[in-house]
């Protein structure tokens, strides 16, 4: 993500994010913590998940309905919720630029 020129020099969004209430398993190596999706976009998502996860730690997380996705954390929050960046190719974006707005509007 890069930097806007707006005041506060807040982030500017590079794709549509959508408030979205599912179940997601995040897995890092051999563990699996589960949690629950507060925000998804193309590029990322907003978890709420009380795991211990370093930053720039890479892992899976798999949301319902949504499916599995490659990620990295990008950072904490709060203490409770973490941001990922989802690794993705070209595919995985189109699909995922497909399936979001359907899920949130339940098409």
């Amino acid at each position: 993500m890069r930097a806007s020129e707006t005041p506060g020099g807040r982030e500017r969004r590079k794709h549509p994010r959508y408030e979205l209430r599912k179940s997601v398993r995040v897995f890092l190596g051999d563990l699996s913590h589960s949690g629950a999706l507060i925000d998804v976009s193309v590029g990322g998502a907003a978890i709420e998940c009380r795991a211990a996860i370093e930053d720039e730690a890479e892992l899976s997380v798999e949301i319902e309905e949504l499916g599995t996705y490659p990620a990295e954390l990008v950072r904490r929050i709060d203490q409770n919720v973490i941001a990922v960046k989802f690794i993705s190719n070209e595919a995985v974006a189109v699909r995922l630029a497909e399936v979001v707005p359907k899920i949130r509007t339940g098409r």
